[in-house]
C-alpha cells in the first residue's frame, strides 16, 4: 500500500510542479471566471438571471475543463513513463503493475478533487456574493432576493400529477384498441404477413396511441376543467412555506396576444373546484411558467390537488398541457406539461452533490484514459477519450434521434449498446442546480453504481489484463 500512495503521490506533486501547466490552468479557468462573473456583474438584467447564468456557464466550464485536463494527463503520466523505462520503480521499491496502475487511479483522484474544490469554493463563494450585491440593483431588491432564495437558491422535488377519475387502466385500455385498429389498417395497406413485423409495429402503435390518449384527457376546450392529483408533495416547512406550481401550456389555435387566460383552484381535498382557493393567470403560450400557493394547502398525508379552468374568454382555443419526457427513474426531468415543486433542501447541500456528480464523472475518465494509456500510444489514445467522451455528453441527443429517425426498435437496439459507453447527459447536474431543482441521493447513488462501479470497474478490469500481459520490455543477447 505505501508503494501505492508513494505513486499517488508523486503523481500529484509532479502535476503541481509543472509550472507552465498550473499557469495555464489558474490563468484560463480562474480568470474566466472571475472576469466573467464581473462581466455578468456590469451587464443588464435581473439578479436571477445573473446568478442562474453564472451557475450554469461556471459549472459547465468547471466539468469540461477537468475532463479534458484529466483525458490527458492521466493517459501522459502512462505513456510517459513507458516511454522513459520508469515503470517498475517508486522510492527504489518494486510495484506491481497492479499496484502501478492503482497508484496513478488514486493519484488522478487526488488531484482532481483538489482542483475541484478550490473551483467549486470559487464559484460558491462568487454565487454567495452575487446573491448579496445584485438584488440591490434591481427596481424592488426585497422581491428580488425572495424570488432568489425560492427559485435559484435553493433545492426542490418536483412531483408529476395523475388526473382524477381517470385510471391509468382506462388509458391503457383505449390505447390498445386503437392500436389493434390502426395495426389492422396498417396490415391491410402493406399487406404484411411477416408475425415479427406485426408484434413490433404493434408495439410501437401501442407507445403512440398511449401518447395520443393521454394528450385527449389534457386537453381543456372552453368553459371546460380538469383536476389534477399531486402525491408525495412534502415541503420542509408547511408555515409560511411555499409550493410552486410549474407548466407550459399548448393550444390548438394561436390567440392573438399568443397568450391564454388560466383560472386554478387548489387545496387538500378531491372537491377543490368548489371549496379550493382560487387565483386566475395569463400567461404566454409554449413557455413555462411558475407561480406560488401556500404549503398548507398541502395536506398532511402530501396531497394537493388542483383544477385548471379554460374560460370561454380563451374561446376557440383549446389548451393543451403536454406529456412530460419519458426517463428511467434515476435521471433527470428534461420536459414539463405540469408538475408541483416544493422544498427539499438547501442550496449548500445540493451544490456539493452537484459537485460530486462531477468528480464522479472525472474518476470514470482517469480510469479511461488510465486504461488507454496503458494499450495505445498518446496521440491515439487522446483521440479514443476524446471521441469517448463526446459520445457520453451527447448520449440523450443520439438515442432521441434514433428513435425519431428509425423508431422503436432500433431505439431499444441503440440504448442497449450505448452501454457500453458512459452516459454523462444522464447524470449532468448543471441544469438541476441551476433551476434550483434537487439533486437527490437517488441519482447519486445510480451514478455510483452504475457509472463507477459498473462500467468504471469493467473499464478498469480491461486496462488491467492489457496492462499486465502487455510487452514493455524484451531481454537482447
Amino acid at each position: 500500500m505505501s508503494q501505492i500512495w508513494a505513486l499517488a503521490r508523486n503523481l500529484v506533486v509532479e502535476v503541481l510542479r509543472m509550472r507552465p501547466l498550473m499557469v495555464f490552468v489558474v490563468f484560463l479557468y480562474f480568470g474566466y471566471t472571475f472576469g466573467f462573473g464581473y462581466w455578468l456583474h456590469l451587464g443588464s438584467g435581473t439578479a436571477e438571471e445573473k446568478i442562474q447564468t453564472f451557475l450554469s456557464y461556471s459549472l459547465s466550464t468547471t466539468g469540461h475543463f477537468l475532463a479534458f485536463l484529466t483525458i490527458f494527463v492521466s493517459i501522459a503520466t502512462i505513456t510517459r513513463d513507458i516511454k522513459h523505462k520508469q515503470l517498475f520503480t517508486v522510492a527504489t521499491k518494486p510495484v506491481s503493475r497492479g499496484g502501478y496502475l492503482g497508484g496513478k487511479f488514486l493519484g488522478m483522484g487526488l488531484l482532481n478533487l483538489l482542483l475541484l474544490l478550490a473551483a467549486g469554493g470559487t464559484i460558491y463563494g462568487l454565487v454567495k456574493l452575487g446573491a448579496r450585491l445584485e438584488p440591490g440593483r434591481d427596481p424592488d431588491p426585497e422581491y428580488s432576493r425572495a424570488r432568489l432564495d425560492h427559485l435559484i437558491l435553493v433545492a426542490r422535488q418536483g412531483v408529476h400529477p395523475s388526473i382524477v377519475g381517470v385510471p391509468e387502466e382506462q388509458i391503457a385500455r383505449q390505447a390498445q384498441q386503437e392500436a389493434e385498429k390502426n395495426l389492422e389498417e396498417f396490415v391491410d395497406q402493406y399487406y404484411i404477413t411477416d408475425p415479427a413485423v406485426k408484434a413490433s409495429r404493434l408495439d410501437f402503435e401501442i407507445d403512440e396511441s398511449t401518447k395520443k390518449v393521454k394528450l385527449r384527457y389534457r386537453s381543456i376546450p372552453p368553459g371546460s376543467h380538469i383536476t389534477w392529483h399531486f402525491a408525495g408533495v412534502k415541503p420542509r416547512r408547511r408555515e409560511n412555506g411555499l409550493v410552486f406550481i410549474r407548466y407550459k401550456q399548448e393550444v390548438t389555435l394561436n390567440p392573438a396576444d399568443l397568450a391564454v387566460t388560466g383560472q386554478w383552484w387548489y387545496g387538500p381535498g378531491e372537491d377543490v373546484f368548489y371549496t379550493g382557493k382560487h387565483l386566475q393567470t395569463r400567461d404566454s403560450i409554449r413557455t413555462p411558467h411558475e407561480f406560488p400557493i401556500e404549503a398548507e394547502s398541502v395536506s398532511e398525508t402530501g396531497d394537493l390537488y388542483l383544477t385548471y379552468r379554460n374560460p370561454q374568454i380563451n374561446n376557440p382555443t383549446t389548451v393543451i398541457f403536454p406529456l412530460p419526457g419519458k426517463r428511467a427513474p434515476h435521471l433527470f426531468e428534461k420536459e414539463i406539461g405540469i408538475e408541483a415543486l416544493y422544498v427539499a433542501g438547501g442550496f449548500t447541500g445540493n451544490f456539493l452533490r452537484a459537485l460530486l456528480l462531477i468528480y464522479l464523472r472525472l474518476l470514470f475518465l482517469s480510469a479511461l484514459g488510465i486504461t488507454l494509456g496503458a494499450w495505445l500510444s498518446f496521440p491515439v489514445a487522446v483521440l479514443t477519450g476524446l471521441v469517448i467522451f463526446t459520445i457520453g455528453l451527447c448520449s440523450n441527443f443520439i438515442l432521441s434521434s434514433i428513435r425519431f429517425e428509425f423508431g422503436a426498435k432500433w431505439f431499444n437496439f441503440s440504448n442497449l449498446a450505448m452501454f457500453f459507453f458512459p452516459r454523462f447527459a444522464a447524470y449532468d447536474p448543471i441544469p438541476q442546480i441551476e433551476k434550483g431543482r434537487l439533486v437527490s441521493y437517488q441519482v447519486l447513488g445510480s451514478c455510483l453504481l452504475i457509472l463507477i462501479l459498473i462500467k468504471g470497474g469493467i473499464v478498469g478490469f480491461a486496462g488491467y489484463l492489457i496492462f499486465k500481459f502487455r510487452e514493455l520490455a524484451r531481454v537482447i543477447v
